[in-house]
């Protein structure tokens, strides 16, 4: 893993544990913390959000809103495939 957050920022920023115990690969690049899990030999990566206010809506438009996360969370970068579900 590189680091890109000083211990403090990490503290404050990241996820409690890290890496997850179900993370079967791990790291941080200039998007954040990332992890990847495996499930059924696929493999999906999820990014770390961390909790705070942004403005949600189209930056091209005056309505944006302003939108809070209380808490921070793990968000998969795309669609799990359809044998990730299958037993």
């Amino acid at each position: 893993m590189s680091a890109v957050f000083d211990l403090a920022e990490w503290q404050r920023r990241g996820p409690d544990a890290f890496p997850p115990q179900w993370a079967s690969a791990w790291g941080d690049d200039h998007f954040g913390p990332w992890a990847d899990l495996q499930v059924a030999g696929e493999v999906q990566r999820l990014r770390w959000i961390e909790a705070g206010v942004l403005l949600m809506g189209d930056e091209r438009r005056p309505q944006q809103l302003p939108t809070t996360i209380p808490t921070g969370f793990w968000l998969a970068t795309a669609r799990a495939r359809r044998r990730c579900g299958r037993r």
